[in-house]
């Protein structure tokens, strides 16, 4: 099966589980984890949205999970999560959609700052400015590790 996530399925997803947002606000994440640029997130991409950024316990947590399968154990479902693992799964969900709307609000306000400043020397420039999510995000990951630390945003916002 090669089923992949559109913004709608992600933005009905929320809604299902109890997290509030909008069309927008899914279609930040699919903006940000959509590697293959086709608007929609495979399993791959939808699993960096949830796994550790430390590639040691990336690796620890596929291990334990090809010693489960050889044991027998399925992969868990939103209906058989216990509450304790679905508030988890919520709260994780909920602060990825957080950092991708604050993580818009930086690149509008600095595309707004970048138009002013070029026009206050002249230069025309277009309603939607020359900056992208993908230049923003890439200054901002000075280190080039895919992706951004609190303190990287907090030196981008100084």
């Amino acid at each position: 099966m090669n089923a992949k996530l559109s913004e709608q399925d992600i933005y009905f997803g929320f809604q299902l589980i109890g997290i509030q947002c909008d069309l927008a606000d899914a279609r930040l994440l699919v903006d940000r984890f959509d590697q293959d640029g086709d608007l929609r997130l495979s399993l791959f991409e939808f699993q960096n949205i949830l796994l550790p950024l430390n590639p040691v316990l990336r690796d620890e947590l596929d291990r334990r999970s090809r010693l489960e399968t050889k044991i027998g154990a399925q992969v868990s479902t939103i209906a058989s999560m216990t509450v304790e693992t679905l508030e988890y799964f919520r709260r994780v969900m909920r602060r990825a959609l957080d950092n991708e709307c604050m993580v818009e609000r930086i690149r509008q306000e600095h595309s707004m700052r970048e138009s002013q400043t070029l026009i206050s020397i002249g230069i025309n420039t277009s309603p939607a400015g020359s900056w992208s999510k993908r230049r923003a995000f890439d200054q901002m990951d000075w280190l080039s590790k895919t992706f951004i630390t609190a303190t990287e945003i907090q030196m981008a916002l100084d």
